[in-house]
């Protein structure tokens, strides 16, 4: 009796793992039947929110499915990012982060998750590259004048858009190769105010993003040294990069990207990321990436993972060197 019993609950046992594969196989093959969420870790407006509320229209259109956008800005993305791993993985919570997802893991003692194996990087969208500028008024005409000085006087300040920004760790790992000793870091809560100090002489220079600097450049309000990127931007052509500028190999962009969090079925993701790539191929994301001043990503899935895991490196590199540390 006991074995006839014991054999039952096997079967049954059987059974609902059964029922439970070939549920979940449903799911992908119907994927998506129901609303999407895309968690952003920013303030609407910025590109971060413009980016995602393309990619959730362009969803919207492709899969007759809602795609919603919420904004849940706070602690360099850690708020965001621990509400989309308490949400089930099935597909139906998405992230859109910044490259701050690498600088998070680089300038946190601890985090409540683990960036690389907690989730799934599907698709950057865009990349952008900044632009190294100080004010109208300054002495430095050439990245080779801010550096001289940098290197002797050891009174240079940098501003950015706040401790652990794509702004801060660009020119911490720029001052670092460029042997400047001891620039001083000037943060702001964020790139308006830093471009504000630079234009006013209260601080020497910023890596700007081309979006906030180009406007300012052509008024005649900054002035451009170098672009971080490995080659020149078509929005700046007569800026040097900062690589031809006297350091070969140099290239830092800013970038946006399209995660999961891990254990979502791989079918699934596979077929988020070919509408994300159909989606950013359409003429009104392309458009949308120009107005933001830049380029598609082109980069997905394991590429995508392998630029992650290799910027989470010289992140924390650069944060140990600069000792730099959120709290």
């Amino acid at each position: 009796m006991r074995f006839v019993s014991r054999i039952i609950r096997l079967g049954l046992l059987a059974s609902c793992v059964c029922t439970a594969l070939e549920a979940r196989a449903e799911s992908a093959n119907d994927y998506p039947s129901r609303s999407i969420r895309i968690d952003i870790p920013f303030t609407p407006g910025g590109p971060t929110d413009l980016l995602a509320r393309g990619l959730a229209k362009h969803f919207n259109a492709d899969w007759k499915q809602t795609a919603i956008v919420e904004n849940r800005p706070g602690a360099g993305g850690i708020v965001t990012l621990r509400v989309a791993l308490d949400a089930p993985r099935d597909g139906y919570t998405l992230v859109l982060h910044s490259d701050g997802m690498s600088i998070t893991p680089a300038v946190y003692a601890t985090l409540p998750f683990d960036t690389l194996r907690d989730f799934i990087p599907i698709a950057m969208l865009a990349k952008t590259p900044n632009a190294v500028v100080v004010g109208e008024d300054s002495p430095y005409h050439t990245l080779a004048e801010l550096v001289a000085a940098g290197q002797s006087s050891g009174k240079i300040s940098y501003a950015s858009a706040g401790i652990g920004s794509a702004q801060q760790m660009q020119a911490a790992k720029f001052a670092s190769r460029a042997n400047m000793k001891d620039p001083i870091h000037v943060p702001f809560k964020g790139t308006p105010e830093a471009l504000t100090a630079v234009m006013a002489g209260r601080v020497d220079f910023v890596f700007a993003p081309m979006a906030n600097a180009v406007p300012l450049i052509k008024a005649g309000k900054l002035r451009p040294l170098a672009i971080s990127s490995a080659e020149r931007s078509p929005l700046l052509p007569d800026v040097p990069s900062v690589a031809e500028s006297g350091y070969p190999g140099f290239s830092e962009e800013q970038w946006w990207g399209l995660f999961a969090p891990a254990g979502v079925p791989q079918d699934v993701i596979e077929k988020i990321e070919a509408e994300t790539k159909a989606a950013v191929e359409t003429d009104d994301m392309k458009n949308l990436i120009t107005q933001l001043s830049s380029s598609p990503g082109e980069a997905y899935g394991e590429q995508f993972g392998k630029i992650l895991k290799a910027d989470i490196e010289t992140n924390t590199a650069a944060a140990k060197a600069a000792h730099i540390e959120a709290k």
